[in-house]
């Protein structure tokens, strides 16, 4: 049977906070010893954890034939949008990230690895995916390139490479 001041509670959408207290106050033993479990491992979690290092660096990007002072180069920069504009730093922030060009570096951090069974598994999607990161800062044609890797010596060197 249903307790008409309960159906009276529903219907105006009401929340009484004494059923959730109640239920708190008869299982306050699990749920202490479940936050208790939780914080301990993560205090454990946070200091076993290898340290990862960043580094990084900026480019502004500039068009040759912009600089040029040649009527043709001048009539061009008028008759240009945004729009061209952005599809060609997409375009060049598409060809930074290509294996074409960055393979080599890859090679070498894969190479040089003293985890080699990290190493063995690194593939050059996830390197690109979880190490690197190329894109251009908004609104601007600065490009922000970051490298993250476990060891802090090997940054440098990487991103020397890849400048």
């Amino acid at each position: 049977m249903i307790d008409k001041d309960h159906t009276d509670k529903i219907a105006t959408d009401e929340i009484d906070l004494n059923v959730f207290f109640k239920v708190f106050k008869r299982n306050w033993t699990k749920i202490s010893i479940a936050t208790g479990l939780i914080t301990i491992s993560s205090i454990f979690y946070s200091f076993t954890i290898e340290p990862t290092y960043q580094g990084s660096f900026e480019i502004v990007v500039e068009d040759k034939e912009k600089n040029k002072g040649n009527i043709n180069s001048i009539f061009n920069r008028i008759s240009l949008n945004n729009i061209d504009d952005v599809n060609n730093l997409k375009t060049q922030e598409s060809i930074l990230k290509s294996p074409s060009v960055l393979w080599p570096i890859f090679e070498y951090v894969k190479k040089d690895d003293k985890n080699l069974i990290s190493s063995k598994k690194l593939d050059y999607k996830k390197w690109l995916k979880y190490s690197l990161n190329i894109e251009f800062n908004k609104g601007t044609k600065i490009l922000l390139v970051e490298y993250k890797n476990k060891n802090k010596d090997k940054i440098i060197s990487v991103l020397n490479m890849i400048s």
